[in-house]
């Protein structure tokens, strides 16, 4: 399995796993409630012997309060989870390949995809608790030479930027207000033709 793969499965396989320990959890919280009204039953049935009442209740209160809690766990997964699984662009994907695969994965909050697609050394790394663009009419722009990086990165390496003019939709912050027209550029670097491409850069 190559590293594409495993980056389009890991996210499902733990939304699997996530799925299945809610479950379980959601079990033990309604055994625990379906007890403690047992035995409140049992505690007030006619004859019965006087008992500690205040445990009963605690059990029902904790049934309950551990299913709001992993209710709101599993609400807080599924908001940001993304909408889709964006495959990581091959060594063989152009410039433009790549970006197209960024913006795709950004549109879809597919934060896996986007930070493989980063060069976390420049870019660091984006985190899924946050919004990501969401953009629209994406005009590509022919590759550019790049030059403004030879100083600081690895002789050899080649560079290239990709001009692009797009629609955001959804910004993340007050700086690009919504449904904004903007012109945009990526740039992108690789050791050689063996390595991906990799954003080093991005901005007007």
């Amino acid at each position: 399995m190559n590293p594409a793969e495993m980056l389009r499965l890991t996210p499902t396989l733990l939304w699997v796993l996530l799925l299945a320990l809610t479950l379980f959890v959601l079990a033990l919280g309604a055994v625990a409630g379906v007890a403690g009204l047992v035995v409140r039953r049992r505690l007030a049935a006619p004859g019965s012997v006087p008992g500690p009442r205040p445990r009963a209740t605690r059990w029902l209160i904790t049934g309950l309060v551990v299913d709001g809690l992993v209710l709101a766990v599993a609400a807080v997964g599924l908001a940001t989870a993304p909408s889709s699984h964006v495959p990581v662009p091959s060594a063989r994907a152009n410039a433009q390949d790549v970006v197209a695969a960024y913006l795709d994965a950004s549109n879809a909050h597919d934060v896996g995809t986007m930070n493989a697609i980063l060069d976390p050394a420049r870019m660091g790394t984006l985190s899924r608790f946050r919004a990501t663009w969401v953009v629209d009419e994406v005009d590509m722009q022919p590759v550019e030479a790049y030059h403004e990086l030879d100083s600081v990165l690895p002789a050899g390496t080649e560079v290239v930027r990709v001009p692009v003019d797009l629609v955001v939709i959804r910004g993340t912050d007050l700086t690009v207000p919504d449904h904004t027209r903007l012109p945009w550029g990526f740039v992108l670097a690789r050791p050689d033709a063996r390595h991906r491409w990799r954003i080093v850069d991005q901005g007007f």
